[in-house]
């Protein structure tokens, strides 16, 4: 778990992050260039299958901003998503646990969920959580890790 406190508008990422909307899970790229966003080649249709299954969603940069990087071999689903706090604990989050363990059922997949916090004062943060294991294990491991991210506040 990264609190990043150095700068706390990239959630732990090498770069920084807008306001994520109340109600969407938001596709994160592994880095970006630029202004193109660069994904990994296994999210190329994430936001489309999440939006099929119901869960609000969309990729950070538009369709003319990004690239994908095609990785080689067996290597693990490496999945990064942004949310708003407030959507943790609703039923689209739900919805968005169930289609990933359902989607990834026997994958190796590394997930990186940064949580934005809006404060009283107006300011954000962002919190990055990040937790691996096969698809069906994700609900659990999500748990845990956003319960000591609360706790840690």
């Amino acid at each position: 778990m990264t609190n990043d406190q150095s700068r706390p508008e990239s959630g732990g990422l090498s770069y920084a992050l807008p306001e994520f909307a109340e109600s969407a899970i938001v596709v994160l790229p592994v880095l970006v260039e630029g202004d193109l966003g660069v994904y990994s080649n296994e999210v190329s249709t994430l936001a489309k299958e999440l939006r099929a299954a119901g869960v609000a969603s969309d990729y950070l940069h538009d369709a003319d901003h990004r690239q994908w990087r095609i990785n080689m071999g067996e290597v693990p689903v490496d999945l990064v998503v942004g949310v708003a706090s407030a959507i943790i604990g609703s039923g689209l989050w739900d919805a968005f646990v169930a289609f990933l363990t359902t989607r990834y059922p026997r994958n190796e997949v590394r997930l990186r969920i940064v949580r934005q916090r809006r404060r009283p004062n107006g300011d954000r943060t962002n919190t990055t959580v990040e937790i691996s294991g096969s698809g069906r294990q994700l609900r659990k491991l999500l748990e845990t890790a956003l319960k000591a991210d609360a706790e840690s506040e």
